[in-house]
C-alpha cells in the first residue's frame, strides 16, 4: 500500500511537470517577457527559501553540507534578481545590452552548479562554519560580481546581431561537467541519503544539464531554445526544493505536527521525575545549593536553610559563598581546586547567621551542560560538629588512656627496681656464701633461698612481660638454633623435680622435627618452661610427656606442634574458658596451695600468637590436661648453619694484666657483695656512691672499666656518663650499666648516651665475668 501511494505521487509529479511544460511553452510563444519573468521570480524565491530554511535547519543536519547549499542559493538567488532585472525587455535599464543579462546568468549557473559540487563532498561531515563570517564573505562577493559585470570586468558572453561568444559556450560546458561531477559524487556516496532523496537530486541534476544544453544551443534571445532552457531550469530547481525542503524537513514538522501528541506523556513522564528529584533534593538531610558562575548562589535547599539559622530562602539567595566561610584563605583554596580539577572536598567552618560556626564537611563541584558547558557551581555540606566532638572526647580519652599507661609503666618500671635492687644482694651475697667453708644443713638453707629468690624474680618478670605485651613492645630475636639442644636444655633441669614426686617425665621427638631452625629460642623455652612447669606442678602421681612434632612444612617455613600431657588435677570447663585471662587460676585455693600469679598461661599465649601459632587445651578434673601449642619457625639452609660447642666449664677471670675498676654504686648491700667479688679476683676496684663522684674520680685517674649504676642520687648514671665521656682526653674507659631497670627500651638509653655495655640486676655472676674477660685486654685509644 505504502509503495503504491509512493509511485502514485512520483507519476503525479511528472503529469504535473509536463503540465507545466507545455503551459510554459504556450505562455512563452503568447508571450517570452512574462514566461521569463515568472520563470526567474519563481527560481530567486526557491533560491533564497532554500537559503533561508537551509541555513536555519542546519543544525539539524548536523552536517556541512547543509550549511554550503544555503550560502550557495543565497549568492543564485541575488544574481538571479540581477539577471531579471537586467534583461532589456524589463525597461527597467534601457541602456543596458543583452550580454550584461546573460553575464548574470552564466555566473549564477557557475554558482549553483559548483555549490552543488561542494556540498556532496561535505556530505554527512562537519566543519566548522562561523554564521557571520561567512554571511558576510557571500555579500561582498555578491557586490564585487555586480560591480564586475555592471563596469565591464567580466568576459563577454553575448554580442548583438553574432550571438554567442566562445567564452559563453565554454563556460556551459564546464557547468554541465560540474553537474556531472556532481552526479558522480552523489552515486559515490549514495548509501548516505535515502533512495527517494537520492534520486530527487540526480534527477534535478540531469535537468539542469539538459537546461545547460539548451542555453548552448540558442542564437537570439526570445529564442524557442532558450525558453525551455529556462523552463527546464524551473523544473530542475523544482525538483531541487522539493528534495532538499520537503525531504530533509519532513521529519521535524511530522514531530512537530503529527507526533505531538505521542511526545505528550513522554514529556509529562520527564515533568514528573524532575518535580521528584527537585523534592528528593529540596528535602534532602545534606545542605545543598546551586551557584553561577560567580559563586553567588540562585537555590538552596531546606537543610541549607536550617543548618545556617536562617529563616527563608530571601536571605540566603544572592549571596556569595565565601561569606559563610571562617577564612579567606580557604575560599581561595576552594576556587583554585575549582579551576584546576573541577571540585574540591574538605572539612572547614561555617557562619551561621548568629554568627556561631558551624563544623561542615563540604563538596564543591562544577555544573556542565549537555554540550559540555559550565553552566555553574553546587555546593553541599554536612553537620559534622556531633562527629568532631565525638573524636576530641576519643582523642582526650585516649590520651587519658596513655597517660594511665605510662604511669603504670613507670610504676613497674620503678617497683621493678626497687624489688631487683634487694634481690641482686641476696644472690650476690648467696654466691659469695657458697664459696665459703658451709655444712650441708647451711648449703640446703642457701638453696632453699637461691629458690625463693628465683621464685620472687620469675613472678617480677612475669608482670614486666605482661606490660610488654599490652604496650606491644615485646621484642623477638630471629637467630639460628639448634632445636633439638634447646629441647634437652628445657627438659632437663625437670628431671629431678619429676623424680623427686614419683612422676615419669619423659621428651619425644617426631623423625620428622629439623634440628636446625630459625627463630627466638628465649620466647620458645619460656613456654614450654610454663606449660612443664604447671604440668609437675598440678601432677601428683602418674606421667608428663612432652612430644613435638613437624605439622606442615611449607616454601621457607616449619609449623612445628609441641604438646605438652599430663595426669594431673585437670580443669572443669568453667576454668578452661578462664585459664588465658591475666591473674587468673583454677580457684583461690590453686594459689594458697601450688603458688603462681595466673599470668604465665596469659604470657605464653600472646608469645605463641606473635610467633604466628595458637594455644589451646583439653581438660577434665582428676583425669589431667593436655596443652598443645605451634609455633612457625624459618628453614634454615645448610651453609648458614654454625654448630656451636657445649662449654659447660666454669668461667673464671682471665689473668696476667692489671685491671683497674671503678665501681658505681649507691646501694651499700650491692657494694659490699661487689666489693667482695672483685677482691676475690684479685681486681683493684675503687668505690663512688653517685655520679658526681664518678666524673670526679674519672677527671683523677684512668680506669679501664667503669661498672655504672643509672639510679643514684646527686647525679644519675646517665648524665655521669655524658660528662665523664667529653672530658676523655685520649683516653676511653669501657662504661657497663649495671640497672634494675627493666623495661623495653632501658638498654637502648643506656647505650645512646655513650655507655659499652647492659648488666641487669639482679647481677648474674657468670655474665659478670664473663664481660670483665670481654673487656679486660681491649685498649680504646680515643682520637
Amino acid at each position: 500500500m505504502i509503495d503504491t501511494l509512493k509511485y502514485s505521487r512520483i507519476l503525479f509529479l511528472i503529469f504535473l511537470a509536463v503540465f507545466t511544460l507545455f503551459l510554459l511553452y504556450y505562455l512563452g510563444t503568447f508571450s517570452f517577457l512574462l514566461t521569463h519573468y515568472l520563470i526567474e521570480l519563481y527560481g530567486t524565491i526557491v533560491a533564497i527559501t532554500i537559503f533561508n530554511i537551509g541555513w536555519n535547519t542546519r543544525h539539524y543536519a548536523k552536517n556541512t553540507f547543509m550549511s554550503i547549499l544555503a550560502l550557495g542559493y543565497l549568492f543564485v538567488g541575488i544574481l538571479t534578481v540581477c539577471h531579471t532585472l537586467t534583461y532589456r525587455g524589463m525597461g527597467i535599464f534601457p541602456n543596458i545590452g543583452a550580454n550584461i543579462t546573460t553575464q548574470f546568468c552564466i555566473i549564477k549557473r557557475y554558482i549553483e552548479s559548483i555549490t552543488t559540487a561542494v556540498a556532496f563532498i561535505y556530505l554527512k561531515r562537519t566543519s566548522n562554519i562561523k554564521d557571520s563570517l561567512w554571511l558576510n564573505i557571500i555579500i561582498i562577493l555578491s557586490g564585487l560580481t555586480i560591480f564586475s559585470v555592471l563596469y565591464g570586468y567580466f568576459p563577454d558572453c553575448y554580442i548583438d546581431g553574432v550571438g554567442l561568444t566562445k567564452f559563453k559556450i565554454i563556460s556551459e560546458y564546464i557547468i554541465c561537467f560540474n553537474y556531472l561531477f556532481s552526479i558522480y559524487l552523489l552515486i559515490k556516496k549514495r548509501d548516505r541519503m535515502e533512495n527517494i532523496l537520492r534520486n530527487t537530486i540526480l534527477l534535478s541534476i540531469i535537468v539542469m544539464v539538459i537546461s545547460e544544453v539548451c542555453f548552448t544551443l540558442y542564437d537570439i534571445h526570445e529564442s524557442v531554445v532558450l525558453l525551455y532552457g529556462h523552463i527546464f531550469m524551473l523544473i530542475s530547481r523544482t525538483f531541487i526544493y522539493y528534495a532538499l525542503i520537503y525531504y530533509t524537513l519532513r521529519r521535524p514538522y511530522k514531530i512537530l505536527f503529527d507526533d505531538l501528541a505521542k511526545y505528550a506523556d513522554k514529556l509529562a513522564a520527564i515533568n514528573k521525575e524532575l518535580i521528584v528529584k527537585d523534592t528528593a533534593i529540596a528535602s534532602a538531610y545534606n545542605a545543598i545549593g546551586l551557584m553561577d558562575l560567580d559563586v553567588k548562589l540562585n537555590y538552596v535547599n531546606s537543610s541549607f536553610i536550617r543548618l545556617l539559622g536562617y529563616d527563608n530562602y530571601e536571605e540566603v539567595i544572592g549571596k556569595d559563598i565565601r561569606v559563610f566561610l571562617d577564612n579567606p584563605k580557604k575560599g581561595k583554596e576552594i576556587l583554585d581546586s575549582i579551576e584546576s580539577i573541577n571540585h574540591w572536598h574538605g572539612e572547614t567552618l561555617l557562619y551561621k547567621k548568629d554568627g556561631s560556626l558551624l563544623d561542615c564537611h563540604v563538596t564543591v563541584n562544577k555544573i556542565y551542560s549537555e554540550e559540555e558547558e559550565q553552566i555553574g557551581i553546587m555546593i553541599s555540606f554536612m553537620d559534622i560538629s556531633k562527629r568532631k566532638k565525638t573524636e576530641q572526647e576519643l582523642l582526650t580519652a585516649k590520651k587519658e588512656a596513655e597517660k594511665a599507661s605510662m604511669a603504670k609503666s613507670n610504676f613497674l618500671a620503678n617497683m621493678s627496681h626497687e624489688i631487683r635492687t634487694p634481690i641482686n644482694g641476696i644472690q650476690g651475697f648467696l654466691y659469695l656464701l657458697e664459696n665459703t667453708k658451709v655444712d650441708k644443713e647451711q648449703m640446703k638453707y642457701i638453696n632453699y633461698i637461691k629458690v625463693s629468690t628465683e621464685t620472687l624474680l620469675t613472678v617480677i618478670n612475669d608482670i614486666l612481660d605482661v606490660s610488654k605485651i599490652e604496650a606491644g613492645k615485646l621484642v623477638f630475636e630471629n637467630i639460628t638454633f639448634n632445636l633439638y639442644d634447646i629441647l634437652k636444655e628445657t627438659f632437663v633441669p625437670f628431671t629431678e623435680l619429676a623424680k623427686n614426686k614419683g612422676l615419669s617425665l619423659s621428651l619425644n621427638i617426631n623423625d620428622d622435627v629439623p634440628k636446625f631452625v630459625s627463630g627466638d629460642p628465649t620466647r620458645l623455652k619460656q613456654v614450654i618452661i610454663n606449660l612443664l612447669s604447671n604440668a609437675i606442678k598440678f601432677t601428683n602421681q602418674g606421667f608428663v610427656e612432652l612430644t613435638v612434632g613437624l605439622e606442615i612444612k611449607t616454601a621457607n617455613n616449619y609449623n612445628i606442634q609441641f604438646t605438652v600431657k599430663d595426669s594431673g588435677i585437670g580443669m572443669n570447663q568453667e576454668t578452661l574458658n578462664s585459664i588465658f585471662t591475666p591473674f587468673s587460676q583454677a580457684d583461690a585455693s590453686s594459689t594458697r596451695k601450688y603458688g603462681g600469679t595466673g599470668l604465665g598461661l596469659t604470657i605464653c599465649k600472646s608469645i605463641v600468637e606473635l610467633m604466628g601459632g595458637k594455644i589451646a587445651v583439653e581438660s577434665q578434673e582428676n583425669k589431667g590436661s593436655t596443652f598443645t601449642f605451634n609455633v612457625i619457625l624459618k628453614e634454615v639452609k645448610k651453609n648458614n648453619i654454625i654448630i656451636s660447642k657445649n662449654n659447660d666449664e666454669k668461667i673464671e677471670i682471665e689473668q696476667g694484666n692489671y685491671l683497674k675498676v671503678l665501681l658505681v654504686e649507691d646501694n651499700e648491700i650491692n657494694r659490699s657483695f661487689l666489693t667482695m667479688f672483685f677482691e676475690m679476683n684479685k681486681i683493684h676496684c675503687d668505690i663512688v656512691v653517685n655520679g658526681r663522684e664518678a666524673v670526679e674520680a674519672c677527671s683523677k685517674a684512668k680506669y679501664d672499666i667503669v661498672f655504672m649504676d643509672c639510679l643514684m642520687p646527686v647525679m644519675d648514671g646517665y648524665e655521669a656518663t655524658q660528662k665523664i665521656r667529653s672530658l676523655e682526653n685520649g683516653h676511653h674507659p669501657i662504661i657497663i650499666a649495671m640497672t634494675a631497670c627493666a623495661m623495653k627500651g632501658d638498654i637502648e638509653k643506656c647505650l645512646a648516651v655513650g655507655m659499652d655495655d647492659y648488666l641487669g640486676k639482679p647481677i648474674d655472676f657468670k655474665q659478670l665475668t664473663e664481660m670483665i674477660n670481654k673487656y679486660a685486654h681491649r685498649q680504646i685509644i680515643v682520637s
